[in-house]
């Protein structure tokens, strides 16, 4: 019967219906519906139930929850402000060092502190990590990540800024965009 209701939901959803011929996103889409017993309304929804969850510390796949020393909210933001950061320099990877500077703006916390922070976030997987830089674990998370900074951001300069790139034809902030109308309360 769950697995009735849960196709049964995605039909009556377009916007989650094209998302399921995702991997990731259909990934996603399953393990959160497993998690909260319900589908979110539409893509950006989708994001911010993944990143709430993954950064208060729980393993969707295992149904778990791992001890979080930082908040949701105090990760969140460090990541929005990173996201912005790196969108905005039109690149996909960053250094460990730019993590670690945007949790340093955000929050006021000694060295060690800062370095439990961001391993901390590291480890909750919306960050991966090579030997040289790191990114985003999908460049959508980057994305959703600067459209949810810009939906908080009351001037509205950064998301001025991405409309009128994409008018002009830059592709590049059309996720973004699509993610900042999907989180408006009224799109």
């Amino acid at each position: 019967s769950e697995n009735s209701r849960f196709w049964r939901e995605i039909a009556g959803s377009e916007s989650l219906s094209a998302l399921m011929r995702t991997p990731l996103l259909a990934t996603l889409i399953v393990l959160v519906f497993r998690q909260t017993g319900r589908l979110p309304e539409n893509e950006a929804r989708l994001y911010d139930i993944f990143t709430d969850l993954l950064s208060e510390g729980r393993n969707l796949a295992k149904r778990i929850l791992k001890l979080s020393k930082y908040g949701s909210q105090v990760k969140t933001g460090v990541l929005r402000r990173l996201a912005v950061k790196v969108h905005e320099s039109r690149q996909r990877q960053f250094q460990l060092d730019d993590l670690v500077t945007a949790a340093e703006r955000c929050v006021h916390l000694d060295e060690g502190a800062i370095q439990e922070l961001v391993q901390e976030i590291l480890h909750d997987g919306l960050v991966a990590q090579s030997p040289k830089s790191c990114e985003f674990c999908h460049l959508s998370f980057q994305e959703y990540l600067t459209a949810k900074h810009y939906a908080g951001d009351p001037t509205q300069r950064g998301v001025k800024r991405a409309l009128k790139a994409y008018l002009a034809g830059d592709d590049w902030w059309y996720q973004v965009l699509r993610f900042y109308i999907g989180l408006s309360g009224s799109p």
